[in-house]
């Protein structure tokens, strides 16, 4: 009765409005709000406040921002446009691990994006958002992080479409570094190339994530 009352209060507030120029204003109240539901696209289940309810519906009913050119990444900015971004994600506690990994990608002419550690949690998570949307391309970094941190990360990577990019990635990669164990050595994925270093960084153990994406710029 709850989850009615909340579907019932957020309709009442939001589908008249969305619905003001059509005839469907004219139907029977159920049946509108049944047809505002399929116009959101797709149902969705949410464990949320009634205002976090509202604001995702808000999201769904805004018209959408024109997508990139044919050969943009989903974000306004086609790939020949400027430097090509790499998102390099890694845990807090490999911040100082990752120096001579992203200097190197640097100095190979990308610009390289980190994660923000300071701020709140919301702020993060927008910013880490954020970067998935701009980036050209992303490295996930498995240092002294858990393989649930990592699983985590390649989650957001699945999620992207829904926040609105619509270009793939030109390559995603995950670079296992120190220390070295077992749980790492057995590690698999399909869905990220899969780049294992467990000595010192050399420019050899991040060349097939730059051929990769010199092969999707072509």
């Amino acid at each position: 009765l709850l989850c009615r009352r909340v579907k019932l209060q957020i309709l009442d507030e939001l589908a008249l409005p969305f619905f003001s120029s059509f005839q469907t204003l004219r139907q029977p109240n159920q049946t509108r709000k049944r047809i505002f539901f399929a116009a959101l696209g797709r149902q969705v289940v949410l464990q949320t406040s009634i205002e976090e309810l509202k604001t995702y519906i808000q999201d769904k009913l805004r018209p959408k921002a024109k997508s990139a050119t044919s050969n943009g990444n989903g974000n306004g900015k086609p790939h020949d446009e400027g430097p090509l971004r790499v998102y390099l994600i890694c845990d807090k506690q490999d911040y100082d691990a990752i120096g001579l990994l992203s200097d190197h990608l640097f100095d190979q002419g990308f610009e390289v994006t980190l994660p923000l550690f300071e701020g709140d949690e919301a702020e993060v998570r927008e910013d880490h958002k954020e970067s998935l949307l701009l980036c050209d391309a992303v490295v996930i970094f498995y240092g002294n992080s858990s393989e649930g941190w990592l699983r985590t990360k390649l989650r957001d990577l699945q999620k992207i479409p829904g926040y609105g990019r619509t270009k793939p990635m030109l390559a995603q990669a995950i670079y296992t570094g120190p220390p070295e164990n077992p749980a790492k050595q057995r590690y698999r994925t399909r869905e990220a190339l899969l780049l294992r270093n467990f000595g010192d960084f050399t420019p050899d153990a991040i060349q097939p994530f730059i051929e990769e994406i010199n092969k999707a710029k072509r």
